[in-house]
This record gives structure tokens, C-alpha cells and sequence, in this order.
């Protein structure tokens, strides 16, 4: 007998066992691997969600039905969200993502300016545009996230918070002073209510658009009257 090689060809077997083992869970189907395929399920489901929610209202949509209209099965949606409202809250942080982020690439284009005024009608655009783009999404973020459940307030509170942050950047970039932080504050609440009271149907196109464009800027005006340099 020899233990010695026996115990080597044991080792040998467990390292192809396990190898064999990690090459199925890591095997790609349709070409993409288990993390891309859950990227997929997870925007299918979130599609899907978007589209009842705002058709048929928060409360009458099912996770049964998010399902149904995904193609992803009940199992899948677990996996991703433990509930409804997890599910709600992920569709609104991507929403708001795809939002903040249009809004950051403008000022990026936008380079060095010293004219305030002109950087804020920029960015108005790039909200507006970018809250336009999906009457669905303007519905989302306008109406549809108010009072849901406390995560989701704390997630819009924490998204208007990065908002105002930005604001307070650029006037302490351009090197403003005065009470920045409770301006940026109370500008970013009144951009959403003057964008909500301004399109109750969440439709923004045309000439809608333009005035409210207008409509923002010049309450920035109003806002950033008492700062100064």
C-alpha cells in the first residue's frame, strides 16, 4: 500500500470536484455570468415596476403582477427584494441616479464659468430634460414617491441633500458668501414643488418646458440675490 500517493490522488480529486464545481456556478448563459444575469433580471423587474406603478398605482400593483410583466419568476424577485417597498425604493434611487448624474454631466460640459446664473439655467435644463424624458418618471419622482413608506422619504430627503450639496460647491467655488447651506436648502425644495405645480400631469414638453426653465431661473435669482462675493 502506498498512503502517501493515495492521499495526493485524493487531493487531486477534490481539486478537480471543486473546480468542476466552481465552473458551473460561474458559467455563463446567453453570454453573461451570474452577476450580469442578475443586473438583467433586476432592470427587467424595475422596468416593469415603473410602468405599474405608475399605471396602476403603488398599493394595486402586486409583486405577483411585477412578476408576470418582467418575466422574472417570484423566486428571482426575492432574491433581489424582500418586499414591494424594497423594490419601490431601488426603482426610485435609480430614477433619481439617472436624474442627479444628467445633471452632473452638463456641469461637466458646462467647464469653467464664472456667471452663476448661467450655470443654474444650464443645470435647470438638464433637470427638467432629464425628468421630461419618461412621463413615467416625472410621475415617479414628482408624486408617486411622496409618503410611500419612511426609506423611501429618508431616500428622497437624502437625494434633495446632494442636490443642495452641489449647489453650496458651485457658490463656494465662485467663492459667494452668506448663509449658503439654508439657501441651497430652500432652493432645491422649491425647484421640485415649482417643476410639480407646473406640470400636475406630469407631462413636460413644448412650451411648458421653456417657461419652466424660466419660471426656475428666475426664482434662483430671487435666491441668490442676498449672496455676494
Amino acid at each position: 500500500m502506498r498512503p502517501y500517493v493515495a492521499a495526493s490522488h485524493t487531493i487531486e480529486l477534490m481539486s478537480t470536484t471543486a473546480s468542476a464545481a466552481g465552473a458551473r456556478t460561474t458559467r455563463r448563459i446567453n453570454g453573461l455570468d451570474p452577476g450580469e444575469r442578475r443586473a438583467q433580471r433586476e432592470a427587467q423587474v424595475l422596468d416593469a415596476a415603473l410602468e405599474l406603478f405608475t399605471s396602476r398605482g403603488y398599493l394595486a400593483t402586486s409583486v405577483e403582477q411585477i412578476c408576470q410583466s418582467s418575466a422574472v419568476s417570484t423566486k428571482s424577485f426575492y432574491q433581489l427584494y424582500a418586499n414591494r417597498e424594497e423594490c419601490f425604493l431601488a426603482l426610485y434611487l435609480r430614477s433619481a441616479d439617472e436624474i442627479h448624474n444628467a445633471v452632473l454631466a452638463r456641469l461637466d460640459e458646462l467647464g469653467p464659468r464664472e456667471d452663476d446664473r448661467e450655470i443654474a439655467q444650464q443645470l435647470f435644463i438638464a433637470l427638467v430634460d432629464a425628468i421630461a424624458a419618461s412621463p413615467a418618471r416625472a410621475q415617479l419622482t414628482l408624486g408617486l414617491s411622496n409618503s410611500i413608506s419612511l426609506a423611501v422619504d429618508d431616500a428622497r430627503r437624502r437625494n434633495r441633500r446632494r442636490s443642495s450639496e452641489l449647489i453650496e460647491s458651485i457658490w463656494s467655488h465662485l467663492r459667494l458668501q452668506g448663509p449658503l447651506h439654508l439657501l441651497a436648502v430652500g432652493l432645491v425644495g422649491a425647484i421640485f414643488e415649482i417643476i410639480a405645480d407646473r406640470a400636475p400631469d406630469h407631462r413636460i414638453d413644448g412650451a411648458i418646458r421653456d417657461e419652466l426653465v424660466a419660471d426656475l431661473t428666475r426664482y434662483y435669482e430671487i435666491v441668490r440675490a442676498p449672496l455676494h462675493q
